[in-house]
């Protein structure tokens, strides 16, 4: 009787190990704090500004050279003649 109940007290006390060890812990969720909602254009203006503020020196400075090539067909023209005569 004595060896009986001891068994049962240790295959409950290894249940209850058991328990704690996977019993699913609650975790407390933090509110965050609400931020701006920002519009779709607004996002990607902001996108924009952040990629060119990270852009190297010499991209930011080719990209200009394209921007107003884009604009002034005359400088083209010029480019394209420049690059005939060196080939």
């Amino acid at each position: 009787m004595a060896s009986t109940l001891l068994i049962l007290f240790l295959v409950a006390t290894v249940i209850y190990i058991f328990w704690v060890l996977l019993k699913p812990r609650k975790k407390s969720s933090r509110k965050k704090p609400a931020g701006k909602q920002i519009s779709k254009k607004n996002h990607q203006k902001v996108k924009e500004k952040k990629q060119q503020s990270s852009l190297p020196s010499a991209d930011q400075i080719r990209k200009e050279k394209i921007e107003k090539m884009k604009k002034d067909p005359e400088l083209i023209g010029r480019v394209v003649r420049y690059w005939l005569r060196e080939r």
